[in-house]
């Protein structure tokens, strides 16, 4: 069979080996692109697999729940399933895939397929927005390459009306500081591509957008923390402000090793504190 389209279910983080909100929220979505699409000859790819504490994969906990909401709505059928289940982070989905896709022998070599990602809308604008500002550090470009190695060319919109973007599903105000928080990845792939020495341009040119993300987004969390519970938050996103300020072009390469260990560091400690789906979700770990 000659399959016409690859949709990629982004992996999500479970919670006591369950899907959490926003897990669903990728599979429901996924059951209504299928049940309105002519899906027979579409690839549907589940990325993800055993995160720390955890005994089940992402992509084992999404496509049972795939499966059961299928029997439920008796949709067309879709033409094949992979399971890549190895990765611990949209990094590794992306590495781990195209491994799992050559080896699966579904597209032949020389071959070619569009590709369709699935994952909730913030995170397909960070994808998309890192390869516009960050084309060295992107991942949708190194899925191309990895692929095109292995001689199966796909083509991959770098539009984000192109792909299934699910609305992220918790409005609350610690949802919203959670997604604040997620803008500030754009900067942390920029010092990281800034210590590998990866970008060809001027590296004043290079920081300008994600500068500006980066500046907007700890505005943002300013204002969602004004609580006075709020202060071990606000020394942290003191910490992160400061070294925006701090990596300007030509700090020198051992200054911005050091920093961006401590940002790197920083953003972990409060995306695990502001997620709401977190398991120690409003604790800040040392």
């Amino acid at each position: 069979m000659a399959f016409k389209e690859l949709v990629l279910v982004l992996g999500k983080r479970l919670n006591r080996d369950q899907l959490t909100d926003e897990g669903m929220s990728r599979v429901t979505a996924l059951v209504n692109y299928v049940s309105t699409h002519d899906c027979s000859r579409t690839i549907v790819a589940f990325c993800g697999g055993v995160t720390h504490n955890q005994s089940v994969s992402e992509a084992s906990a999404m496509h049972a729940a795939f499966v059961s909401l299928m029997a439920d709505t008796q949709p067309g059928r879709v033409g094949a399933v992979l399971l890549e289940e190895k990765s611990t982070n949209t990094v590794e989905n992306i590495e781990q895939l195209s491994r799992v896709l050559i080896e699966s022998q579904l597209i032949a070599r020389g071959g070619h397929i569009p590709v369709r990602l699935l994952s909730n809308d913030y995170h397909l604008r960070r994808l998309v927005e890192i390869q516009k500002y960050l084309d060295a550090q992107g991942l949708l470009r190194l899925l191309k390459m990895r692929c095109e190695s292995q001689g199966v060319c796909i083509s991959l919109s770098y539009d984000i009306n192109d792909h299934i973007a699910v609305p992220y599903p918790h409005k609350t105000r610690q949802g919203q500081m959670f997604l604040a928080l997620d803008e500030l990845t754009t900067y942390r792939v920029y010092l990281e591509g800034i210590k590998s020495q990866v970008f060809s341009k001027p590296e004043w040119s290079i920081r300008e957008k994600p500068l500006s993300i980066a500046k907007a987004a700890l505005q943002q969390l300013r204002l969602y923390s004004t609580h006075p519970y709020d202060q071990e938050l606000q020394t942290a996103i003191q910490v992160l402000n400061e070294i925006v300020d701090a990596t300007t072009p030509g700090c020198g390469h051992d200054v911005l090793v050091k920093y961006l260990s401590t940002f790197d560091r920083q953003l972990k400690r409060l995306n695990a504190y502001l997620d709401p789906e977190s398991e120690i979700c409003g604790q800040i770990t040392t």
